[in-house]
Formats: structure tokens, C-alpha cells, sequence
């Protein structure tokens, strides 16, 4: 019999690839751009102009991303705004509850991993999904300890969310309006208050555990926000901005008072933070660099404890070890903080790109001892 092709209307990105392809006479040469688009005819997030080494992201029309455009050598973190299309039967949304003890959660696109601890060694024959959120693309993702609540952003739905992770509980969205590119989010278990970058807006605010008494703490000299993290004891709140042109580290009070540059030199593409609370630092990833580097928050003591990273995006630290997300091995990474070494990785069987990263622990932390 006759195969019958039914043919999709083509997308932005096809005709407007194919109506280029057309334009260089369907041979482009290594100094023409022509969009990449992926299988389901969407713009890849991360677009590059032939084989110069010259990248950048784009918005799902296409539109470049300002501060993105990255010199040969680099490739920007890009992160997709639009989800695949669900796959059938989709699983409920359900939280799978987990085992008491300590614990790693991970933002993976559609699905919130968790990935449990034994001392702080990875147990990776217990790690499953926590969550499925089909439609969802989740990256930025924390945990209040005190109500044992698990915060994510959704970059494709647009939204703030959380769940509780005691039997049952179901996903709840706080924040569902302006909104575009959320890609950190932090919690203050404190003062009860959350915190997210938007890196579409160029903006950094702040609202209440449930999504109310929302302010805008910065809407000024930031380009492309990404990472976020507080310091709940003094109140200190800290962010990345991996503008191209000035990438750099921010320092302020949650309240956005006393803003300031604590890192500008020497770094590259900073991806993630995370505020140690043992050690009193802030620490860092950069996919440019390829360190991971600790300051303290006045400014002093900076130093590198593991400068041969892959493509790292997010971190966090428990006990001796710090755990990052990396795009290159699409796994979890364990860094000894003495040492400096990679002591283990847990890649998941379904690979796709992991985004935030936080670590779960039955009581709260106070930092204070």
C-alpha cells in the first residue's frame, strides 16, 4: 500500500531556516547563520552563527537574548522556554513521598529528581522521581525546612510552585503572574519569604511564602540574572549575572538595601550559587571558568576549591561536599570541599539536562554556632 505522509505546517523556525537555505543558494558557508531548530521545529535555545564559535540564546520567536552573545571558546547556558508535548499516559503529579534522612532534589526539565544521601555519599540505587510535571521546564528549585515544602520555578508555564513532600501532597502555584524567565529561586525559612530571578525581565524580587506582599527588589543593572541565595541568619541575600559582557557577583539585605559588587574579576560564565552555611561563604559555579570558588560575604578569603569542572549550573553544599548539576555528564557531581576532588557522580537513566539543585534535611539548619 501507498504510505500516506501527512504533512505539518511548518514552523517559525523551518521556514524561516528554509527560506535562508534558499537565500545561499542551499550551500551556506561557514560565515552564514541559519537557525537551528529542534525535531518538533521549535528554535534551540542556544543558536550559533555557522562554525564561527560565536552563540547565543534566543526567546522562543527567535529574538536574541541580550548579554548572551558568548566569543568562541564558550557556549551559553541556554535554558528552553517551551515544554515537549506530553507524553501519554502522564503520570499524576503526585509527590512520591521520600524516606526520612537527608536528601538531594533536582530540577530536570519535567520531572523534580530525588536523590538521597547516606552520610554524604550518594545512595543511587534508591533515587527516583519525586515528581512528574509534564508541560513543565523546572529550574530554579529550593526547600522550605520548616513547613517540609519543596519551591520550584516553571520557565515554560511561568509560574512559582511548591508542594509538600508529606504523603499526598499535591503541587500549588504562588506566583502565576509577570513572570517570564524565572531560573533561581531561594527561601528564607525565617522570615517566611522567597526570592527569584528573572533573567527575561532583569528583574529580582521577593513576596512571601505564599506568593503574597510581592516587591520588586532590582529592576536595574542586571542583564541576565541566574542564581540566587540567602543567608536566612543575617539576612543577606546573594545573586549571579553571567551578562557576557560584565558577568559578575551581587550582594545585598533581603530587604534590597546596601546592594553591592562582590566578585567581577576573574569570572566567566557563573551559572549557580549556593551560601554554605558551615562555612559562612558563598560559593560558586562557572561554566566559563570551570571552578568552583568560595568568598566570604565581606569580600575576603576567595579561593578555588575545584577549577576542571565540566559545564556546571547549579551547587549546593552539605556537610564536607558540595553536589552540582552539570550539562556536560547531565548528572550530579560531588565535590570534597577540603580536598577539592570529584569524589562520585549519579547520572540518571533519562538523560536530559538538570537545572537547580538543593539538599533536603529533616530539621532546619540555623547556621548559628
Amino acid at each position: 500500500g501507498d504510505f500516506l505522509t501527512t504533512q505539518k505546517p511548518q514552523t517559525v523556525c523551518e521556514r524561516w531556516r528554509q527560506s535562508l537555505l534558499e537565500h545561499y543558494g542551499g550551500q551556506p558557508t561557514a560565515q552564514q547563520y541559519v537557525p537551528q531548530c529542534d525535531h518538533l521545529g521549535n528554535f534551540n535555545p542556544l543558536q550559533c552563527h555557522g562554525n564561527s564559535g560565536y552563540c547565543w540564546c534566543v526567546d522562543e520567536d527567535g529574538r536574541e537574548i541580550q548579554g548572551t552573545r558568548t566569543e568562541p571558546g564558550f557556549t551559553p547556558a541556554c535554558i528552553p522556554t517551551v515544554a515537549p508535548p506530553p507524553v501519554k499516559p502522564s503520570p499524576r503529579p503526585d509527590v512520591t513521598p521520600p524516606a526520612v534522612g537527608t536528601f538531594l532534589l533536582y530540577a530536570q526539565g519535567q520531572q523534580i529528581g530525588y536523590l538521597p544521601l547516606n552520610g554524604t555519599k550518594l545512595h543511587k540505587e534508591a533515587a527516583k522521581t519525586l515528581l512528574s510535571l509534564h508541560g513543565s521546564i523546572v529550574v530554579g528549585i529550593d526547600y522550605d525546612c520548616q513547613e517540609k515544602k519543596v519551591y520550584w520555578t516553571d520557565v515554560a508555564g511561568r509560574t512559582i510552585n511548591r508542594a509538600s513532600l508529606e504523603p499526598g501532597g499535591e503541587p500549588e502555584t504562588v506566583v502565576s503572574s509577570g513572570l517570564m524567565s524565572t531560573e533561581g529561586l531561594a527561601i528564607d525559612h525565617l522570615r517566611r519569604m522567597m526570592f527569584w530571578t528573572d533573567s527575561w525581565l532583569d528583574k529580582i524580587e521577593s513576596a512571601k511564602l505564599d506568593g503574597s506582599e510581592r516587591k520588586v527588589l532590582f529592576d536595574s543593572g542586571l542583564v541576565n540574572p541566574r542564581g540566587i541565595a540567602v543567608d536566612p541568619s543575617r539576612g543577606i541575600l546573594f545573586w549571579t549575572d553571567w551578562n557576557r559582557e560584565a558577568p559578575k557577583i551581587e550582594t545585598s539585605f533581603v530587604d534590597g538595601s546596601n546592594r553591592r559588587i562582590l566578585v567581577n574579576d576573574e569570572i566567566g560564565l557563573p551559572n549557580g550559587l549556593t551560601f554554605d552555611p558551615l562555612s559562612k561563604q558563598v560559593c560558586w559555579i562557572d561554566a566559563g571558568t570551570k571552578k568552583l570558588e568560595c568568598i566570604l560575604p565581606n569580600g575576603t578569603r576567595r579561593h578555588v576549591i575545584q577549577d576542571n569542572l565540566n559545564y556546571p549550573f547549579n551547587v549546593v553544599a552539605y556537610s564536607n561536599h558540595f553536589y552540582h548539576t552539570d550539562w556536560r555528564r547531565d548528572g550530579v557531581i560531588v565535590v570534597n570541599k577540603e580536598t577539592g576532588h570529584i569524589t562520585d557522580e549519579y547520572l540518571p537513566e533519562q538523560r536530559s539536562h538538570l537545572y537547580g539543585i538543593t539538599v533536603v534535611q529533616p530539621y532546619c539548619f540555623s547556621g548559628k554556632k
